[in-house]
Formats: C-alpha cells, sequence, structure tokens
C-alpha cells in the first residue's frame, strides 16, 4: 500500500512542476498584454473611434482618414468628401471634397465613448461644385433628399462604397447627434466654388482663393441645414486682380426660394455674367470692368434687388428696341443715349423687384437724376435753337422769356 501511494506521488510531482510553467507562462502572457495596452492605448482607443465613426458616417459622406492628438485634443481628417446628388454624378462625383479638415475638441464626459464637443472646425483647400440642371433643379436643394436616410434597394441599410472596412461589418446604431456635438461655424481658406449652369449651356463661373467663415444651423442629428451663413471674399475665374466680396443668408427649408446676397466687386469683366444680364440689358455688351454693390434679396421667391455700379471702359452695340416688352419701367432710349454720351467712369444704379418670371427694373435715383438732367440738356438745345431762328430776336437782351420758362421747366425736373 505504501509503495503504491508512493508511486502515485512520484507520478503527480511532473505534473505539478508543468502545471506551475503553464501558470507562469500565462501570467507573463497577461502582464505583455497589459503593458502593451496600456502603452498602446491611444492608438487602439483611436482605432476603435475610428471604425465607429467611419460605420456611422452618413451614405452621402466618405473619408480617407481620421487621425486623433488626444494630447492636443485635435481631430485631422483627410479627403472628406459629400456625394453629390444621383442626377448630378455625371460631371462631379462629389459636390464637396476637403482635403484637410481640423477639428478642436474636449470631452462631453470623463471618457471619449461619452462622446464630444468639437469647439471650432478650420478647412483648408475645398471644391464646392454648385450646379443647375436645365430643368432648373439645383444640386444644394436636392442634397436635402440625400440626407434623409433610407433603405437601399435591398431593403437593408443606406452604406458607403468608399468607406475601409469589411462589407458585412454591422454598423452601430448611434445618433451622430449624441455621439458628436459640433459647432456650427466653419473657416474655410485656400478653396474654391464652381458655379455650373446647364441651363445656359453649362456656362461655368469659378471663384477661387476662397476665404470665408460659413454658419451652418443643423437640427438635432445633423441630418437637415436649417440656416446657411457665409461671409467671404476670393477671386474670379482665377484672375487675382477682379475680386468679389459677399454676405450671403439662405434659408434652405423655406417653401420658395428664402435668401439674402450682398455682394461687392471690383474690377470685375462684366461679361463673365453675360448669360444672366443678356435677357436685360437694353444694350450688348462687348467689354466692360465694373465695381460696385449687389444686393439680392429673396423671399419666398419674391425678388428685392437695390443695386449700383461703376463701368469702364464700357463698348457696346445696340439692341433692337421694343419699348413695351422691355422689362425696364422707364424710357429705354433714355437710358441708351446716358450710356452713350457718359464720359470716363459710367455710374449705373438700378431696382429689380418682382417674381423671377416677371422682373421689372427701375432706374436707381443716379441714374434717374442722369435721364433728368439729359431731359432738360435736350429741352434747352430745342429752345435755344428755336430762339435762334426767332425773326427780331435781340442778341444783347437780358433775360429773354424763353429762358424764363426754362428755369422754370428746370425746377419742376429737380
Amino acid at each position: 500500500m505504501r509503495d503504491r501511494v508512493t508511486r502515485h506521488m512520484a507520478k503527480d510531482k511532473p505534473r505539478k512542476g508543468s502545471m506551475k510553467k503553464i501558470l507562469l507562462a500565462i501570467f507573463l502572457l497577461l502582464m505583455a498584454i497589459g503593458i502593451y495596452i496600456y502603452a498602446f492605448r491611444h492608438d487602439i482607443m483611436k482605432y476603435s473611434i475610428d471604425k465607429l465613426i467611419q460605420n456611422n458616417l452618413p451614405p452621402y459622406a466618405a473619408v480617407e482618414n481620421i487621425h486623433f492628438d488626444f494630447a492636443q485634443g485635435i481631430i485631422t481628417i483627410k479627403g472628406l468628401a459629400i456625394k453629390n446628388p444621383e442626377l448630378f454624378q455625371d460631371k462631379n462625383m462629389y459636390l464637396a471634397y476637403i482635403s484637410d479638415i481640423t477639428c478642436k475638441y474636449k470631452l462631453q464626459g470623463k471618457t471619449i465613448l461619452e462622446g464630444i464637443e468639437v469647439t471650432s472646425i478650420a478647412a483648408n483647400r475645398a471644391t464646392i461644385n454648385i450646379e443647375r440642371l436645365r430643368n432648373g433643379k439645383l444640386n444644394l436643394n436636392e442634397m436635402s433628399n440625400m440626407m434623409d436616410p433610407r433603405p437601399d434597394k435591398n431593403g437593408g441599410e443606406p452604406h458607403i462604397s468608399n468607406v475601409p472596412g469589411p462589407a458585412n461589418e454591422a454598423r452601430a446604431e448611434i445618433s451622430p447627434g449624441k455621439l458628436i456635438k459640433l459647432c456650427n461655424s466653419i473657416i474655410i481658406t485656400d478653396s474654391e466654388v464652381i458655379f455650373t449652369d446647364h441651363m445656359y449651356s453649362g456656362h461655368t463661373i469659378a471663384i477661387n482663393d476662397v476665404s470665408s467663415t460659413v454658419v451652418l444651423n443643423m437640427d438635432a442629428n445633423y441630418s437637415q441645414v436649417l440656416e446657411l451663413r457665409s461671409d467671404g471674399s476670393g477671386s474670379v475665374n482665377n484672375n487675382s486682380s477682379e475680386r468679389i466680396e459677399w454676405i450671403v443668408r439662405w434659408e434652405p427649408s423655406a417653401p420658395q426660394l428664402t435668401m439674402s446676397n450682398r455682394l461687392e466687386l471690383t474690377n470685375v469683366n462684366v461679361t463673365v455674367f453675360e448669360p444672366y444680364y443678356e435677357k436685360y440689358s437694353p444694350v450688348n455688351i462687348e467689354t466692360a470692368r465694373c465695381s460696385g454693390i449687389l444686393v439680392f434679396d429673396f423671399d419666398n421667391g419674391i425678388l428685392g434687388s437695390n443695386n449700383i455700379l461703376k463701368f469702364k471702359n464700357l463698348k457696346f452695340k445696340v439692341k433692337s428696341i421694343n419699348q413695351n416688352a422691355s422689362p425696364w419701367q422707364a424710357n429705354v432710349e433714355d437710358i441708351i443715349r446716358y450710356l452713350e454720351t457718359s464720359d470716363g467712369d459710367i455710374i449705373f444704379d438700378f431696382k429689380i423687384k418682382g417674381p423671377m418670371n416677371d422682373l421689372k427694373f427701375y432706374p436707381g435715383s443716379k441714374l434717374t437724376q442722369a435721364l433728368k438732367q439729359l431731359a432738360i440738356n435736350k429741352f434747352t438745345n430745342m429752345l435755344t435753337a428755336g430762339q435762334a431762328n426767332t425773326v427780331g430776336s435781340v442778341a444783347n437782351a437780358g433775360e429773354t422769356q424763353a429762358e424764363n420758362v426754362l428755369e422754370t421747366i428746370k425746377g419742376l425736373l429737380k
């Protein structure tokens, strides 16, 4: 019996020694894993947050890379793309593409998993493509349909083909508004806005070297733009001598176009905008540079506009005039005469009122005064010519009756 027990104990000794080695190895491995996790905790958290954000991007957006600097509280986003609505993708896949975005943030709770609040956003080297189709549809307006999440054709959740990661990876059901609180202003630098208008054979105007502050007021889930404001400046068609500054306010949720625009032009080539003024202009402008202020305010589709421009080196040809069909609420022949007889820089101020399909143009105060002066000069010439032909007129007489009449008329016109 004692020998049997002794032999059994002798067999157990190697097993206990092997178990100690296994437990020691496991302990060392756990320590190594713990040290690794602690040493690289930021990288591991970054990867998790990257995947969380990537998997919860809306279907119209994609990013190339997201980098977190936890020590400085900075997020850097590379290659943010906002897809164009489907009808507009023939020419430009993206409505907007931003090369670099830098966001400063702070935690909403004790850990980043409780959400973050973005305190500032700066975007650099952005390209924004604004496009209008022949039927009048504007891609900015059509974005509202894309921003409304709907199932895809197969009845599943919308997805982003450009987002890295396994195609069958489940998307987290997290509201962007709960995960991230965004500031509503964006500082934009070294960017460009390109307007393409297919209603005028794809006419394009580019605003380059854009610096602007954009304010986006959105709903709680960042799914709808309630108001957009932009204050900024840029050059026209890559010409640094042609400058434009703007203050824009737009309410995309209004039933019809509700928007205010104040544009200040400096030395801009007028003919760049020919498709938009040609049918309203009494002359065909061949060359001209203009500076001044344009104000276009839309209230549910009704335009109110008050403008003053200074033309340099204006050269034009007179159109055939149909006074009855003209949108101008003034004598068009007098306006043309004013343009023809003006020397040097020409001041031209005007107002526009009415719905877009029935706009009425009115001379501004300066143009009205100039037209009155033309009428006075014309009447003076008629009286002078008549007086010169009057038989028996006295050459050196004092103030004549005709001159008295003329002075009276001048007073009335003023």
